[in-house]
Parts: structure tokens; sequence; C-alpha cells
């Protein structure tokens, strides 16, 4: 190693040169191993050490024909080429007619020492390494075999048990899947079967009662009372025909206010699904966009609107139900959140200004310093010096104020 030797108050000038030998035999001893070195697994492993372009300067004994002769990266072995790259890891690959598993690495220096650029491969067999790969592989297929045919065998088993009882039950779901709850399962065994005939009559019974108070007008009236959400019900020209409670508090409006009235007098947009109207209109809401209400004070109220079409019985068009939520604190909310990440920026933009300032004015500052050394008071240029010198002091504070 040659290191110049420069003058301390001339900076252009050297002086010398400072010449150190160092001997690689310890490191090569550590490499050039009269036998294959044997891994913590108890694989036969190989050491490689290569030039920062690839040509080999250690490799064991069994190989060292192929020193100052091979070069690695010449040869497009993809390890010594991602070497180079300064990269590390691992991957398969022939070395020297040979599928290897081969690690790679750098060196990266110590300290203020820069490094060489050498970098080391350590090889080894790649069917050694992965024999009890290959070894777990076949006993998780033979497990897995065996376990298959067993879960088959048992389900079959089971299977043919339940079919029968649950045939019978396929004939009154398909029933109840069309609306006639009157049918049900006659059974007299108590075992899981039995059980599960007495919660399908259970459920039917349910089913029954339940549509019995879906049908009543108090039972779906108080539905709409107390739903959060406001709802807006219109014919097919788009009048108001009914409306909830919430809707009402939403819009500063009486109901026999809003009854009567076009819905595009309290709504900007026109929905969807009024938009679309046809006879194939399907009856699933549209979906969920947002759209603004206007209060009876002329408030902008933003909302999330869907609307979807009503049919009758008979399948007929009968108008538009619209349900709408008030997001006028997720509108505030996502305002903040902009206006924290603009802030953000700009916090991290001053935060790297100031950085990069602080370079050059420790630059300065430093110069300005050693050039004042080197001045007496009297000379004509001191003063400006020592100006140069308290601007940068008084800079680098703003600069330290600012981060």
């Amino acid at each position: 190693f040659a290191f110049p030797i420069e003058s301390k108050l001339e900076t252009d000038k050297r002086i010398g040169v400072l010449i150190v030998n160092w001997s690689l035999k310890e490191l090569f001893e550590v490499t050039q191993l009269h036998k294959a070195t044997v891994g913590t697994l108890g694989y036969l492993t190989d050491l490689f050490v290569l030039r920062q372009d690839g040509l080999a300067i250690s490799a064991p004994v069994k190989m060292q024909s192929i020193l100052f002769q091979k070069n690695f990266a010449q040869e497009q072995l993809k390890a010594a080429t991602r070497l180079l790259e300064k990269r590390e890891g691992y991957l398969t690959e022939s070395l020297e007619g040979t599928a290897s598993l081969i690690g790679y690495s750098y060196s990266k220096g110590y300290r203020d020492f820069p490094s060489l650029g050498w970098g080391v491969l350590v090889a080894q067999d790649a069917e050694t390494v992965f024999a009890p790969v290959a070894r777990l592989r076949f006993i998780i297929f033979t497990l897995g075999t065996f376990m298959a045919v067993l879960v088959t065998g048992i389900s079959i088993f089971f299977s043919r048990r339940m079919t029968n009882p649950i045939l019978q039950m396929t004939s009154l779901a398909k029933q109840v899947a069309q609306g006639k709850l009157e049918g049900k399962i006659e059974y007299r065994s108590s075992d899981e079967m039995g059980l599960l005939g007495h919660s399908f009559n259970q459920m039917i019974q349910d089913l029954r009662l339940q549509r019995e108070q879906l049908v009543g007008k108090h039972y779906f009236e108080s539905i709409i009372r107390s739903m959060i959400d406001t709802l807006i019900v219109t014919d097919l020209d788009g009048t108001i025909h009914m409306v909830n409670e919430a809707a009402c508090q939403l819009l500063e409006y009486r109901k026999e206010e809003l009854i009567g009235q076009p819905l595009n007098s309290i709504l900007q947009d026109q929905p969807e699904a009024l938009a679309n109207l046809s006879p194939g209109s399907k009856r699933n809401l549209k979906p969920t966009a947002e759209n603004i209400y206007i209060s009876k004070s002329g408030k902008k109220i933003p909302v999330s609107f869907s609307s979807a079409v009503l049919h009758s019985e008979a399948g007929d068009i009968q108008g538009i139900v619209c349900v709408a939520r008030d997001i006028t604190e997720q509108k505030v909310l996502e305002d903040k959140i902009i206006q924290s990440s603009k802030m953000v920026a700009v916090g991290q933009l001053a935060a790297g200004v100031a950085h990069e300032l602080n370079n050059p004015l420790s630059v300065i500052l430093g110069f300005s310093q050693l050039v004042a050394q080197q001045v007496k008071p009297e000379d004509a240029f001191y003063t400006p010096l020592k100006l140069v010198e308290k601007e940068a002091i008084r800079c680098r504070k703003l600069v330290q104020d600012l981060l």
C-alpha cells in the first residue's frame, strides 16, 4: 500500500510517500487448506477469493492450477458477476462442471480502510446439500397420499349414513325456498339427524312468524323510523312520495313539505337509477357514489348516496328508492389529513434544504478560520475574513434553528 504524505500548510504539495507491505500468507492459509473444508452441516465446502475483476487469487489445494489463470466473471459465472456488482446472496449453478450451491459476498472495508474490492465464493455440492430436502419431499408426498386415501374412505362411509335423511330434507328445503312454509319434517330418532330435523322445523316456524311480522304495516314503519340513514322514495317522474325522519332532520324540512316535491330540488345530481330507468332495470342498489343534498336553508350536505329501482310483486316498476348517509365529518377529516400531509411535506423540504446548506457553510467557516490564523490583524483583508467568519456562524445558527 502506498500513501501520499501532503504538506499541512500547502495542500497541493506532496512531500513524501509512506509504503506499507502486508503479507497475505495468513489469509491464504485459511482458504488454501490441504483438504476440503467440512461445513457445520457436514457438507464438503470449497472457498475461492476473487480479485475485483473476477480473477481467482486463492483456491483450495485441489484447484491450485486455476490460481491467477481463471477469471470466473469472464466465464459468465453468475455468482462472480453479481459479486462484481457488489451484491450478496446465493444461487445454484454449475462450477467446474459440478452443480453447486454457491454463496457470494464482497469486502466492504473496515473503518476508514476502503477495501480492495475482493470477494469470496463458497461452493457446496448441490446434490449433497439438497439431499435432506429430497428425502423430506418424499416423506411428505407419501404421508399426504396415505392421509388422502384414509380421509376419502372415511368420508364415503359416513356420507352413506347421512345421505338418505338429508335427501328427505332437500324436498322440503326447496318448498321453503319458494316461500311455502307449511311443511314439516317427521323424525323419530334422537341422534344428530333427529336434532337436525327438529332445528329445521323450528327454522320454518321462525320464518313463518318473521314473514307475518314483516308484512305488518306497523312493523315496516317502525323500521323506517329507526333508520339512521335518510330514505326517500319517488315515483317514475322523480316526485317524492315518502321520506323518513332522518331525511327530514338532515334537510330541515317537515315531511309534508318534502312529499310532492321533485327530487332534484334537494339533490344536486340526478340518481343513476332514475337516469337509466327502463322496464328491464334491476332492483339491486346502484354502486354507492357521493352526492350533495341541499337543505331548506341552502346548506350543501355531502352524502354517500345509493339508489335502486322499486318493483311491485308483478314485476312492474313503481319508482326509485334512495338511501343516503351524511359524510360531512368524513369530508372534514379528509381535508385535515390532506393538510397534514402538506405540512409534513413542507417540513421535510425545510429539513432537506437546511441540511444541504449546512455542508457548504461548514466549509466556508472552516476555511475562513484557517486563513485568518495565517493573517496578521494589521493586514488589509484580516477584517473581511473575520466578517466572513462572523456571518457564516450566524448563517449556521439560522440553519440549526430551521432544523
